[in-house]
């Protein structure tokens, strides 16, 4: 696999695509995809030392992302929970900034782009959504989208652009937030299933259906 140079302003600055693909594997076993649904999202499964609970992370994984100088770096989204939190959070292999230097955004398909809430990490290059409300619109916008498009703005190198394929995304949703369910925020008294939180209503999709009782 090719390395990737990207010029800033300092000048230029290697990238090796598969260092990020072989940091994210080290985080956990990671899985082939589920099934022909799961389009190209990967999963990493491990027992909790602790609770010896399953716990598990759906993760998906860019090896070109359009940079403001035409050049590419690789980039990965992840579904995980964080202390019993559900959070989003994306990696790259190239400086991207901090709290006080970028901003992200996002679009999915056609839908309005949104500025989000989020933390950057200088190292690694990480940036994590946590914020609830936002978590939760982040999530549900992506059960139903095909692609991804991400935009981060910084003041130290320009735009990070990054396009990624999220097509069955739903069964990721499901995996990565079974043990820290998405809360939409909505009121707790429901009038049907679509009022369910997103988890909930895949599960409830899936379920075999009870046969009717004999009057």
């Amino acid at each position: 696999m090719r390395a990737a140079s990207v010029r800033t302003g300092l000048g230029y600055a290697v990238f090796r695509p598969a260092v990020l693909a072989t940091a994210i594997a080290l985080a956990g076993c990671a899985a082939k995809p589920e099934g022909p649904d799961t389009g190209k999202w990967k999963f990493e499964r491990s027992n909790d030392p602790v609770s010896g609970m399953q716990v598990t992370k759906a993760w998906l994984m860019i090896e070109r992302t359009n940079f403001l100088s035409g050049e590419t770096v690789a980039g990965a989204v992840q579904l995980m929970c964080f202390r019993h939190q559900p959070v989003v959070r994306f990696s790259f292999s190239v400086k991207i900034g901090t709290d006080k230097t970028a901003a992200l955004a996002y679009r999915f398909d056609d839908n309005p782009g949104r500025d989000v809430s989020a933390r950057f990490f200088a190292r690694p290059q990480i940036i994590v959504v946590d914020n609830n409300a936002e978590v939760a619109q982040f999530v549900n916008e992506l059960a139903r989208a095909q692609t991804l498009y991400l935009r981060i703005s910084t003041l130290t190198v320009g735009d990070i652009r990054a396009k990624f394929p999220v097509h069955g995304a739903p069964y990721a949703i499901e995996a990565a937030y079974s043990q820290c369910p998405i809360d939409t925020g909505k009121p707790k008294t429901r009038t049907s299933l679509s009022d369910a939180p997103l988890t909930a209503r895949i599960s409830a999709a899936r379920a075999p259906r009870s046969p009717p009782r004999a009057a």
